[in-house]
Parts: structure tokens; C-alpha cells; sequence
């Protein structure tokens, strides 16, 4: 069976990551392991939450699941394909994913549209590319930018919006693409707390509305549990509890946070 292709029991599954290991480094220089062993299975439309200190290997999680870094064991098998198997393999997978970056990832002398057509660049025909994109991505933007509540901004450069307009913009450039799959990492760091709980409310209202998987770091308690159907403690490097949100009680958020433990860099 070629790699691409590489199925595991269970066709509903829609994401499975297996033992995955992850170090930065070369095999000459290899820095500790940031990632041990991570297994965990989605099988349906939820909000999965990565709860765990700054430095426990959520960020380097999201990574690996949206194929911008390769684990060194382990697989991940989204909707049925080895997302590492191959560099086609990778680029299948990544055309159903959206990505959320705790920076914004703008490009701040662009408008809000400008910065939502850019989702579309990596899924055009080649010499299209090299052209302005026609009038139904024009649309599709725009449509994207009237779901987070943005069409008014939609010709507004980017670096004279607020900061949680911002995340907006990149929230409709992550769904820009129809994805069945859509990461944030750590999405409202950046932000005061009342504009990340407006803006994570609006995340988990679009993944109710829209059907979608979404998997988000976050290291405040409060808010995974406010928005999480189920959440992955991560501390170390290492899956310390899977549980639905509502059972996360503060014994295992004591033990996901007691510092004396130590911590994946």
C-alpha cells in the first residue's frame, strides 16, 4: 500500500497521531526530546484543547500536525493519509488544515483581503499564480472576512487594525480553504483577556457552525475548559491526562502544573 494511502482501522477516524517523537537538532547535535510518545485519536468534529505551561511541546505539537515539522518516529494519519509519508502526501493533507499562529502571521502593509487571498496561492494551478486571483476567490475572501465579522475592514490595511481584529483576519484566511481541520496555537497570547475570549468564542462558535475538527493550545485553564469538548494535558513533552473537559477537575490540573515536575523546552 503506498504511504499516501497508509489506513488504520477505523474510517471514521479523522485524525490519529501515533508515538510520536519529536527533538530539534541534527543526529550529531540533538537537543532532549520536546516531544515522548504522543498518541491520541479524533474521531469526530470537536474542539480538542492542548492545555499545559509555556515550554511543555504544544506549539511543537501543532507543528508536527500541520506538517511544518517532521517527528522523527511516530506518524500522524489525517483523513486516512500519512500526512509524512511523502512531500504529495503532506501537501494533500495540508489543503484540508488551516492554521491559527499566536502572532497573527500577517503581512501588516496588506488590507485584510489581501492577507485572505494568500490562503489560496498554494492550491491554485502554477501559472495561475502568477496572476490576480479572479472574481469568485475575490468573493470567497470576502465571504470568509463577513463570517469573523470583518467585511466593513475588508480593504483596511491590516497594521491599522486592532490586535483582535488581527486574529479575525487570520481566522478567515484558516477557513478560507473549507478545511476539515483547523489548528491554533495558542491564539489569544498575544491578546488582553477580553478580547482572546471574544475571539475564542468566536472560534468555537464557527466550529459548531461550520462542522469542523479543531485542535488548540491554550495554558489557561478557564478558558480550555469554557471552550474544549475534551482536553490533552501535556506536560513535558508527554501526555499526562485525555479527558473531556468536564471531567478535568483540579487534582489533574495540579498535577499538570506542578513546576517541581519539570518541563519540555
Amino acid at each position: 500500500m503506498p504511504l499516501c494511502e497508509a489506513r488504520i482501522n477505523g474510517a471514521g477516524r479523522m485524525l490519529t497521531v501515533e508515538n510520536l517523537q519529536f527533538r530539534y537538532g541534527n543526529q550529531s547535535h540533538q537537543q532532549p526530546a520536546v516531544l515522548r510518545d504522543v498518541s491520541f485519536v479524533v474521531q469526530e468534529p470537536r474542539i480538542v484543547v492542548l492545555l499545559g505551561l509555556s515550554g511543555s511541546g504544544k506549539s511543537t505539537l501543532i507543528r508536527c500536525l500541520n506538517g511544518a515539522l517532521v517527528p522523527q518516529q511516530g506518524r500522524i494519519v489525517f483523513q486516512g493519509v500519512n500526512l509524512h509519508g511523502s512531500p504529495r502526501c503532506r501537501r494533500r493533507c495540508q489543503h484540508r488544515m488551516g492554521t491559527v499562529y499566536q502572532n497573527h502571521a500577517l503581512v501588516q502593509r496588506q488590507t485584510a483581503r489581501q492577507n485572505v487571498l494568500k490562503a489560496f496561492v498554494s492550491t491554485r494551478p502554477w501559472l495561475a499564480s502568477f496572476l490576480p486571483p479572479g472574481s469568485r476567490l475575490q468573493e470567497q475572501a470576502l465571504a470568509m472576512l463577513n463570517l469573523v465579522g470583518l467585511l466593513e475592514q475588508a480593504d483596511q490595511r491590516v497594521d491599522l487594525l486592532s490586535g483582535g481584529q488581527q486574529q479575525r483576519v487570520g481566522i478567515a484566511r484558516a477557513l478560507a480553504n473549507r478545511p476539515a481541520l483547523v489548528l491554533a496555537d495558542e491564539p489569544v497570547a498575544s491578546l488582553d483577556p477580553q478580547t482572546g475570549q471574544v475571539v475564542l468564542d468566536l472560534l468555537r462558535r464557527l466550529q459548531r457552525r461550520l462542522g469542523l475538527m479543531a485542535v488548540v493550545s491554550l495554558h489557561q485553564p478557564d478558558q480550555a475548559r469554557a471552550m474544549a469538548d475534551r482536553i490533552i494535558g501535556i506536560r513535558a513533552g508527554t501526555v499526562v491526562f485525555d479527558r473531556p473537559s468536564e471531567a478535568v477537575d483540579q487534582g489533574l490540573l495540579k498535577a499538570l502544573y506542578d513546576q517541581s515536575l519539570g518541563q519540555s523546552s
